[in-house]
């Protein structure tokens, strides 16, 4: 039985004065992530690349709101900017970043599409600045107002997907069948297991675990994972498997959140699922990175200097 419309989720989570709200579009060769953020910046200084080798995807960023600076692009770039690169400048390969990029701002917003390299329609080997025209700044901002918005139905949801997708196609970031391509697919796999995952995404939980999702889907922890891989392979996915995609997503948010001086680490701990704050500094040291505390210290200080800059 083929699908009708993408898989959706949306979330979002408060402490204090931070604030992040994301929503999540997914198909077989798209994937869309739309997130707002304010009171906190993101540096991928502090977040381990991808295990995976580099996969045959490309991102666009479609910065809504606030800045990017990132030396591969020229320094600094203020909102609006759309830059598409290859998924490895993203999120790393073989445990290696090629750059490291650092966002901010009051809010910052950006609507990420990313999508297997065959749908763009000319090779990207690294990142580059898209200029677009007013009228598609303006389509991208009733796509993240309506994705952060109040929710809706999957069927209006995927059409505001297709219309964001032929305005790309239109401007040439992909190519215009992508739109069309939407949906016409088996995927029982992600069927069975998505209302979890939609679950534990609509809290932003970082802590759900495989054992969650069993428990969750009265399957077996082996059915689970076979499950897993098999959606996996199906629909498009961040690079990594379900641990290192957790994992990643847990030590994203915390460091997103210890940007933020006003939180305790002690409450930037709990607010990503561990119990106590020594419990996140292990999870840190394991990954390679400083201890929380002096990763806020860089974060801050890194802030402050760009701020005189």
């Amino acid at each position: 039985m083929l699908a009708d419309s993408m898989l959706f989720a949306r979330g979002g989570t408060r402490v204090g004065s931070a604030s992040v709200a994301s929503h999540l579009g997914l198909d077989r060769d798209v994937l869309l992530y739309t997130v707002r953020r304010e009171g906190v910046c993101y540096d991928s200084r502090f977040v381990p690349a991808s295990m995976d080798p580099p996969h045959d995807v490309v991102i666009a960023w479609l910065v809504r709101a606030g800045e990017v600076r990132w030396d591969a692009i020229g320094g600094h770039h203020a909102a609006p900017v759309a830059i598409v690169m290859p998924e490895h400048w993203c999120d790393g390969a073989r445990g290696v970043r090629p750059a490291t990029v650092h966002t901010c701002g009051e809010p910052f917003e950006v609507v990420e599409v990313r999508f297997r390299a065959p749908w763009s329609p000319a090779a990207v080997t690294a990142p580059a600045v898209v200029p677009l025209p007013a009228a598609a700044w303006a389509e991208i901002g009733r796509y993240a107002d309506a994705a952060n918005g109040p929710p809706t139905t999957d069927r209006v949801q995927h059409a505001a997907v297709e219309s964001l997708l032929g305005m790309l196609g239109a401007h040439g970031i992909v190519r215009p069948g992508l739109a069309s391509s939407l949906a016409r697919h088996e995927d029982p796999s992600m069927g069975t297991l998505w209302p979890s995952i939609r679950s534990a995404f609509h809290l932003l939980d970082p802590s759900a675990s495989m054992k969650t999702l069993a428990a969750d889907t009265g399957l077996s922890l082996r059915h689970t994972a076979r499950l897993i891989t098999m959606a996996k392979r199906g629909m498009l996915t961040p690079p990594g498997g379900w641990r290192e995609t957790i994992r990643t997503l847990r030590t994203k948010l915390a460091v997103v959140l210890l940007s933020n001086p006003g939180l305790s680490i002690g409450g930037v701990a709990a607010a990503v699922g561990y119990q106590r704050a020594e419990a996140m500094a292990n999870a840190f040291q394991h990954d390679g990175l400083p201890p929380p505390r002096e990763v806020r210290r860089l974060l801050l200080a890194f802030h402050a200097t760009s701020e005189r800059a």
